[in-house]
């Protein structure tokens, strides 16, 4: 029975494979190097990605992208944003404080009766309770009560801006001024300029 062609040569390969073997040991040949097979690009690309991730331990950025930027020159983010934070912090801080208080209740301050040398104001009447406030035109003329409806104050300083709205008849109407100083308090009404009152008594 013959043998198939294919194991025919199989069986030839390996024998001449045999015999070069044997003539390579009889003349004392150095026996042959495994030959390198060249890396797969997929083989290619996982051993550089080991490599660089070696290199960033070895370099302590474990963690960082690994690559020519230096930490020591990377800047601060946290200390970038702090001149506006601490501009922030201080609009806030002014935008509170300057912040108008408003109540149905005048200061202490200005609770009292008032009287101006201006020379178009001269024996008017102008009078503050915590809710009311009184004015007289002329100085044979009645008061006239107001029910005060609401008052806002602010604080600029040494000063203090009051806007006192009272109730006239269906509307209402604002009477803004300035109060300044403690001991001797004034009050200064924007219009007609230099137009101020001096309290005379409570």
């Amino acid at each position: 029975m013959s043998r198939p062609p294919n194991e025919e040569l199989r069986r030839g390969s390996r024998e001449l494979k045999e015999a070069l073997e044997h003539v390579g040991v009889l003349m004392q040949l150095p026996p042959k190097q495994p030959t390198a097979e060249l890396p797969t690009p997929k083989e290619q690309s996982a051993r550089e990605r080991a490599q660089a991730a070696a290199a960033a331990i070895a370099a302590g950025n474990v963690g960082e992208p690994a690559g020519p930027t230096d930490n020591a020159f990377r800047p601060n983010r946290a200390a970038r944003f702090l001149p506006a934070i601490a501009i922030l912090l201080l609009i806030v801080v002014g935008g509170i404080y300057m912040l108008p208080d408003s109540s149905v209740e005048l200061p202490d301050a200005v609770v009292g009766k008032w009287e101006s040398q201006h020379p178009q104001y001269r024996g008017s009447g102008l009078a503050f309770t915590k809710t009311t406030v009184a004015l007289r035109a002329k100085p044979d003329a009645p008061e006239q009560v107001y029910e005060i409806a609401r008052v806002k104050t602010v604080r600029l300083g040494d000063s203090t801006k009051v806007v006192v709205t009272y109730r006239d008849g269906g509307g209402e109407i604002d009477l803004e001024f300035a109060l300044l100083g403690r001991d001797k308090p004034v009050i200064w009404f924007a219009r007609p300029a230099g137009l101020s009152w001096s309290r005379t008594g409570p």
